[in-house]
């Protein structure tokens, strides 16, 4: 693996599992058994490796949001579920940056340039699949309708960890993955006025999954 490769997977493990605040590029280098020197060689600063870290966020996520297609050429309720269930993957994967999403952009106005974009992208990118959901007959929204669900989908899937910090975590719990895919049923939950009878059972299964992945 390359030396560079080696500094963000390590990265994204400390910062995951410590905190990124706790994180400095000396306990990195140290973790790493390399030298400050040799990582500066590689990224100026933690702001660097946090912005190079974001970029892989950003493509599981545009890759998750992709426009699948079934076996006909339609989107299927398989393609849906996979959809929501990349995004939340790599929520988990990547959670550090969610987890203080605020403060990191603002500390770095490149990395806020960019999660701007990122947004733009991705609401394309969740209308394109809600409107394959349409033509598909999974769901019955109009135009207006839908670009409502995209925002609030979108604010929902962001502002997910915040509440799990605010009104979930006791006192020195920790957010565990069961906690972040239970973000999944509120997103279900959104999308349930819009889902044509025939489907109804099998999102309420999916819904009765996840709510529970959230206790």
């Amino acid at each position: 693996m390359k030396t560079r490769d080696r500094i963000l997977n390590a990265a994204l493990t400390l910062f995951n599992e410590q905190g990124e605040r706790k994180v400095s590029t000396n306990h990195l280098a140290a973790h790493l058994g390399m030298s400050p020197g040799n990582l500066y060689y590689h990224f100026k600063n933690k702001q660097d490796i946090i912005y190079y870290l974001f970029l892989q966020h950003e493509a599981q996520i545009e890759s998750a949001l992709s426009l699948p297609k079934g076996a006909q050429g339609i989107m299927t309720l398989e393609d849906k579920f996979n959809v929501m269930l990349g995004v939340f993957e790599s929520l988990w994967h990547y959670r550090f940056i969610h987890l203080n999403l605020s403060q990191l952009l603002s500390d770095n106005p490149k990395l806020k340039q960019r999660y701007r974009e990122f947004y733009q992208a991705c609401l394309g990118k969740l209308d394109a699949v809600y409107q394959g959901l349409n033509e598909a007959g999974i769901i019955s929204i109009s135009q207006e309708q839908r670009k409502g669900l995209v925002t609030n989908t979108w604010i929902n899937v962001t502002g997910w960890f915040a509440f799990l910090q605010s009104c979930v975590l006791e006192e020195g719990q920790s957010i565990s993955k069961n906690m972040v895919e239970g973000g999944m049923y509120q997103v279900l939950q959104l999308e349930s006025p819009y889902i044509n009878p025939d489907y109804l059972a099998d999102i309420d299964a999916l819904k009765q999954a996840y709510q529970l992945a959230l206790v």
